[in-house]
C-alpha cells in the first residue's frame, strides 16, 4: 500500500470517485491529500469523519479509517467492517476500517460514510 502520489492509477480513481460521490451528498466537504493520508471532512467539523489510511500501488484498493459505530457499519454487507485496535492518540476515535476495491463497494462507503461517519465528527 502506498499513499495518494505513489499509487496505482486504479487507487487514485476510487479516491477521487469517493471524493466525488461524497461531495454530492456533504456539503462544502473538504478533501485534502497530505503526504501519507487522503482526509474528508465537513466544514465546520470538529475533524475528519474519515481518512483514506493507504492507497493500493500494484492493485485499486484504498483503506478507508471512519468514526462512528461498528455495529450500525456492520450493516454494509459488501464492506468487510474491521476494527481498529484503540490508542492513546486522535486516532483512537476512528474505531473501524474498511478496504475499497470496487463500484458496489465504493457506493456503500459513501453511504456508510455519509450517514455514520460524518454525523460523529461535529
Amino acid at each position: 500500500m502506498a499513499n495518494h502520489s505513489s499509487s496505482c492509477d486504479g487507487s487514485k480513481s476510487i479516491c477521487q470517485k469517493l471524493f466525488e460521490a461524497l461531495n454530492q451528498r456533504i456539503e462544502n466537504l473538504i478533501y485534502e491529500q497530505q503526504d501519507n493520508k487522503c482526509k474528508f471532512k465537513a466544514t465546520g467539523a470538529r475533524k475528519a469523519f474519515a481518512w483514506i489510511n493507504t492507497h493500493g500501488s500494484r492493485s485499486p484498493k484504498i483503506e478507508i479509517w471512519f468514526l462512528g459505530d461498528l455495529d450500525a457499519a456492520r450493516k454494509f454487507s459488501t464492506l468487510t467492517i474491521r476494527p481498529r485496535k484503540p490508542t492513546n492518540s486522535s486516532w483512537g476515535e476512528y474505531h473501524g476500517r474498511f478496504n475499497v476495491e470496487n463500484a458496489k463497494q465504493l457506493e456503500q462507503a459513501v453511504e456508510l460514510l455519509a450517514s455514520i461517519s460524518c454525523p460523529y465528527s461535529t
